[in-house]
């Protein structure tokens, strides 16, 4: 079964899709005009890609630490890599300190 992050991954590339489509469209039609007048649309493409995945990323590591701390009710049982990764978190100091 397909995460939700991946889900909305999908349906924010299908957004991309159109995009790539009304490029091609926008392409054939006002073919004397060259590529660079379209770039407003490659940008928006690659910004829109971007935002997606970057979304997928932060979504999948939200469902992995729910999934994690569903499993696991004891600090104890979490790996050893992961009680470092806590343990440097909360002893480094905050950014907006």
């Amino acid at each position: 079964m397909p995460s939700k992050a991946y889900k909305t991954f999908q349906k924010n590339l299908n957004q991309v899709n159109k995009l790539i489509e009304t490029y091609n469209h926008e392409l054939e039609r006002n073919s004397g005009r060259g590529k660079k007048s379209l770039d407003h649309l490659t940008r928006a493409g690659l910004i829109f890609l971007c935002s997606s995945f970057e979304v997928y990323v932060e979504s999948v590591t939200y469902e992995t630490g729910n999934f994690i701390t569903r499993k696991i009710y004891q600090p104890k049982k979490l790996p050893m890599e992961a009680k470092k990764t806590i343990c440097l978190l909360y002893t480094s100091p905050s950014p907006r300190d």
